[in-house]
């Protein structure tokens, strides 16, 4: 039970916008009470004006509400993840750390199918629907233009669900990424906590988007952490968003090395910077992952395998054109997936599935030239075209 004794400290890693506060008082007070707005805000003051622990005596007497009240209400507030509490119990008090989360903007609460539930349990269909429609509706204004839409009929309506689902389908924000069944990020947990200062609704469209999860993907990045590299990509008037920056600060940013059982299931930053026996991954090194990723749109698992492989054919290794001739000949083989990966390290001395052998085509004078100016490793060069040629025999001889 909170004692008056008791000490806290509040923080807040987001400002709270003016939407916050629209979404605050119009939908989530419904559910957390007025007291649990009061609450919210107050310790949102207390965050940016804080320097030392408080007692929750000081802060009952400024919100002229009991203890128990407070700790009923703190309740509401994290069953809403709008807060956090973590304790350290002492030998005469127990010290809190309140952290505060950013309200849902008011279209992801709209659209998050749990809370929308509570909100109608609390005002009711009719009145739920009118906020929904109101607050959800960021589209273009049609205000004084005539509707001119032919009806369409003999269609059986269901009365009962015809308004809600109309509002839900005019303000669902829709996120497809079915030819990039790849990525690996949750953009569930980056939206939710991305307001729109951050990241507006505009920019947040399928090319964004994905590329986002890509390069999360790729480097391993936290939804939380990403969210601070998109806001530093974005301009907000007009709104304008800058892929080549985010690509730049993703790759600078620091490669965790990461423990697992499955190796090839790292991301591929993670699964190269094992190799470094300590040191950093250089930025040479995420950029070839980059293409990989982004442009050539490979998984993680097929990238990880390809330089696996490529290491151990080049003695650790990494040229950028030895890197894309690989990749453009897994391109072509259509490899997808880890079993394609693996079968294709094991196959280059072996014909193709059309069962003609492989054409071993030697670079011309002029590419010669173009990779020395480039200043490609020569003996590198050199080993690749007699791998390639040793390859073309062995399949004539098959």
């Amino acid at each position: 039970m909170l004692k008056g004794e008791d000490t806290f400290r509040t923080e807040c890693v987001n400002s709270i916008s003016e939407d916050s506060i629209v979404s605050l008082l119009n939908l989530y007070q419904p559910l957390i009470g007025g007291e649990g707005v009061l609450l919210y805000l107050t310790l949102h003051a207390e965050a940016k004006h804080q320097r030392s622990q408080t007692t929750h005596k000081h802060l009952s007497r400024m919100l002229n509400m009991p203890l128990d009240t407070i700790e009923r209400t703190r309740w509401h507030l994290e069953e809403f993840n709008l807060m956090r509490t973590f304790i350290k119990e002492g030998a005469n008090h127990t010290t809190y750390i309140y952290h505060l989360n950013t309200p849902l903007p008011s279209v992801d609460f709209i659209t998050n199918k749990i809370f929308m539930s509570q909100f109608v349990s609390a005002v009711g269909r009719k009145d739920a629907q009118e906020v929904a429609a109101r607050l959800g509706n960021v589209g273009i204004s049609v205000q004084g233009f005539k509707e001119v839409t032919k009806p369409f009929r003999h269609v059986e309506i269901n009365e009962e669900n015809t308004v809600e689902e109309a509002v839900m389908t005019r303000i669902t924000p829709q996120y497809t990424f079915s030819s990039d069944g790849d990525i690996n990020f949750d953009y569930d947990r980056f939206l939710a906590g991305t307001s729109r200062l951050v990241f507006p609704l505009e920019l947040r469209n399928e090319e964004n988007l994905a590329l986002i999860g890509r390069l999360g993907t790729l480097y391993g990045i936290e939804p939380d952490e990403m969210r601070k590299l998109v806001k530093r990509c974005c301009e907000l008037d007009p709104p304008v968003f800058h892929p080549h920056r985010l690509k730049d600060l993703c790759s600078r940013h620091e490669v965790q090395t990461k423990e697992t059982k499955d190796r090839y299931a790292l991301p591929p930053a993670s699964f190269l910077q094992s190799y470094m026996n300590g040191r950093p991954l250089p930025l040479s090194d995420k950029k070839i992952l980059e293409y990989l990723s982004v442009e050539m749109h490979f998984s993680n698992e097929v990238i990880n395998i390809m330089m696996e492989y490529i290491l151990h054919k080049s003695n650790n290794r990494l040229s950028p054109k030895f890197v894309e001739l690989v990749a453009g000949e897994w391109a072509r083989d259509g490899i997808e997936t880890r079993e394609q990966a693996i079968e294709e390290t094991h196959k280059n001395t072996a014909a193709p599935a059309s069962g003609r052998p492989r054409k071993v085509i030697d670079l011309p004078d002029y590419m010669k030239q173009e990779h020395k100016d480039e200043g490609v490793d020569e003996k590198l060069m050199d080993e690749l075209l007699e791998w390639q040629k040793k390859s073309g025999q062995e399949n004539d001889n098959g």
